[in-house]
């Protein structure tokens, strides 16, 4: 009875229920409608149909709506260099990273790939491929064949079709890169053909133009935000750069994290990896700090991350690079770990410290002597490789230009830096281009009259190793040796033959420079030779379009200078020779006889 009794109380308990609050009729209760009134506008023209707005027009019966169809862009690789990624290249021959790469990235900006097949550098092929290509795509994205090289097919053939708009731009990597219109309005993008290069510029270039053609409304640009460097990043005198990097959200401090890709060439396509954001480095002198500011153009997905989670990246990129940077001979690229294993100051490793002898900086310039690199008709290529083989091996940059084919200039800028190392030592200059036997090659000549002191043995060094590799170094004419404490080698101007040259040297050079540094600039001095001062400050004055003039010229020599001598450095200058005697009578009256005047 007991039992039944306390069932009864339990089950009245759990029929009751309490009420704190008062309710309202219609509580909690959707009505008709109330979503979206009726006569309203759901998406509006433009508006880009994602998973949500397809929601939208299912809860509004709207099965069908016009859209923008996705443009279709089609990608062809051109060179006669280049395999199928699923062939094994012969001698001679690289894999087409370029095509798969690009179809992969139209796909991922928005449009529809079209693979067109390689072509060879055959200019009636390839204008025959190109215009078969034209009819069944809206855009045409190719690869290489827009540099400087007579079998580089693609810019003329472009200006045949259509309107060249840009056939070169300011921008690290990227410089030859090309756009145009064909005569029906289809759109020709020409990348380079180094694959770091091509993607970087399709980023820059061509997404803008395939989300337009899909119907974006307004800018179709890259999203910028700022980001927070963990490197040095060294900037380009010249162009800005876009640097590879990866992108982090730092949870912890709230910012954007930039980490590089490593070294950072244009034909590296490991620069791409993991790469999610391109850095903007503005061009100019000196380097971004680490913790510094840069701009980034966001080209992927962005992970989260806490500080330690970021710290442990950071540990493994830096065990990344110094592996690399041991087995890679670029050592001394722009933004990785190993910049700073050597400072600026040159004094090295902290296992050098308790040395007794402190060691020298070794400060070096070069100077690349090109018409073309000088109007920017191609991208100078053997001071920025002399460059990063000088820092590997502890030399800091001081100076780095480029100037034409004339002697003037190269003797100004000889003469300035020289001057320049009078306040901070200049060890070595190195001059890369104007050494072979066009009619335009003058460095040798415009060098030999600076130098105080010639090195041959620095000449014979360099053709050894040359010649062991091609005949054809028998034409280099290189000068070498010292003006003042300044070493002033002439290198050849392709970059494998400079590299090559240099690389020669590297065993002896710094040895050499460090001997040098001890001795007393002379061609600075009041108290210099006529042989040496004299000739230097004589031969600068030669001039194109010009007549000279030289009397009283014997013994013969002339400030240490033959007659034919002088006579082959005036004709090189492009000067006219008028007359070389003996005496003042020879040529007339009125010539005076003391040829320092």
């Amino acid at each position: 009875e007991d039992a039944t009794d306390n069932d009864q109380q339990q089950q009245q308990q759990q029929e009751r229920v309490r009420v704190t609050q008062a309710s309202e009729a219609g509580r909690n209760i959707r009505q008709v409608g109330s979503d979206i009134a009726a006569g309203s506008v759901v998406l509006r023209r433009g508006q880009r149909v994602g998973p949500g707005e397809v929601g939208v027009l299912a809860a509004v019966g709207v099965t069908q709506v016009r859209v923008y169809r996705r443009p279709r862009v089609g990608v062809m690789s051109t060179g006669d260099e280049l395999v199928d990624a699923s062939e094994k290249p012969k001698y001679g021959q690289v894999r087409d990273s370029n095509g798969p790469m690009l179809l992969a990235a139209i796909r991922e900006a928005g449009g529809e790939p079209v693979k067109i097949p390689s072509m060879t550098d055959d200019e009636l092929g390839l204008r025959q491929r190109m215009v078969d290509a034209l009819k069944d795509v809206d855009v045409v994205i190719t690869s290489g064949g827009v540099s400087m090289g007579s079998r580089d097919l693609v810019k003329p053939l472009l200006e045949e079709l259509g309107t060249v708009h840009f056939g070169r731009v300011r921008l690290k990597p990227g410089k030859p890169t090309t756009f145009a219109t064909t005569k029906d309005g289809k759109l020709a993008f020409a990348l380079p053909g180094n694959p770091a290069s091509a993607l970087v510029t399709f980023h820059l270039f061509a997404v803008p133009a395939i989300r337009k053609l899909a119907g974006n409304p307004g800018s179709c640009r890259r999203t910028i935000v700022q980001a927070r460097t963990v490197r040095p990043l060294k900037r380009d005198s010249v162009r800005p750069e876009f640097h590879r990097a990866t992108l982090y959200w730092d949870a912890s401090w709230r910012d954007f994290v930039a980490i590089s890709t490593g070294f950072q060439r244009s034909s590296r396509v490991l620069s791409m990896r993991a790469a999610n954001a391109l850095m903007f480095v503005p061009r100019g002198s000196g380097t971004i700090e680490a913790n510094g500011t840069v701009d980034a153009y966001l080209i992927g997905d962005v992970e989260h991350v806490s500080s330690d989670e970021l710290a442990a990246v950071v540990a493994r990129e830096q065990e990344a690079v110094a592996a690399s940077s041991g087995a890679s001979s670029h050592r001394g690229c722009d933004c990785t770990a190993h910049e700073a294993k050597e400072g600026d100051d040159g004094r090295g490793s902290s296992e050098n410290k308790n040395k007794k002898k402190k060691k020298i900086p070794l400060n070096a310039a070069v100077l690349t002597v090109s018409d073309r690199a000088s109007k920017g008709v191609y991208e100078d290529l053997s001071g920025p490789a002399l460059i990063k083989l000088l820092e590997s091996k502890g030399f800091v940059i001081r100076h780095r230009d480029v100037v034409p084919d004339d002697a003037l200039q190269i003797q100004d800028r000889i003469r300035k830096w020289c001057n320049d190392g009078e306040v901070e030592p200049l060890h070595l200059l190195l001059t890369t281009g104007g050494t072979g036997f066009a009619a335009r090659d003058i460095t040798p000549e415009a060098t030999r009259p600076l130098l105080d002191k010639e090195a041959p043995g620095l000449v014979v060094a360099m053709m050894m190793k040359s010649l062991s590799v091609t005949p054809h170094a028998m034409l280099s004419r290189s000068a070498a040796g010292l003006r003042g404490r300044t070493v002033i080698v002439n290198l050849p101007g392709s970059v494998k033959g400079a590299v090559e040259n240099l690389e020669a040297l590297l065993p002896a050079l710094p040895h050499g420079v460090k001997l040098a540094a001890a001795v007393p600039s002379s061609s600075a001095s009041s108290s210099s030779s006529p042989s040496s001062s004299c000739a230097a400050r004589w031969y600068s004055f030669l001039q194109p379009g010009r007549v000279y003039v030289f009397t009283n010229l014997s013994p013969i020599r002339l400030f240490d200078k033959t007659t034919d001598e002088i006579k082959s450095l005036m004709g090189t200058a492009q000067t006219q020779v008028y007359a070389i005697a003996s005496s003042a009578a020879s040529v007339g009256d009125g010539v005076p006889e003391d040829t320092t005047n």
